[in-house]
């Protein structure tokens, strides 16, 4: 079945982001979407979405290397694995000035990049370098 969940189906919940399976092929493809309440929706071939209880907005959602999986970050900076996603030890103090607003896979070894609002980079894993941050300070110079 290529269609499997209905469109619409997200209850009202803001869809805060979508993941594409890259390990498909361009018959069978698929993606997930995520709400801000962590409901996942499968289509296409992706796999069953599922979600868990959480106690902070997801803001975003990144599929693993070989689309059996996926990572949802929350506002907060909190990390959760489905699938094949790797799991992420979070360190107790991040320090988050900004509130996390997106996340991006690496495209080989499972790492991840969290973004902040005001452009700060964090790096998990393998294959996810650190090259930079675009945090923006007065006058629109980015900060060491």
């Amino acid at each position: 079945m290529y269609l499997k969940a209905a469109l619409g189906s997200a209850g009202g919940e803001a869809i805060v982001g979508i993941a594409a399976n890259p390990a498909a092929s361009p018959i069978e493809d698929g993606y997930w979407l995520a709400a801000a309440d962590g409901s996942v929706f499968a289509f296409g071939t992706a796999g069953d979405g599922r979600s868990g209880n959480l106690a902070q907005p997801i803001v975003g959602i990144a599929a693993t290397p070989h689309g059996e999986g996926y990572w949802l970050a929350t506002s907060n900076g909190g990390i959760f694995s489905f699938g094949d996603a790797a799991f992420f030890e979070f360190p107790v103090v991040l320090n988050l000035s900004r509130p996390i607003v997106g996340i991006a896979a690496a495209p080989a070894h499972g790492g991840l990049w969290l973004v902040d609002a005001g452009g700060g980079v964090f790096n998990f894993g393998l294959g996810a370098s650190f090259f930079g941050s675009a945090a923006v300070g007065v006058g629109g110079a980015a900060q060491e």
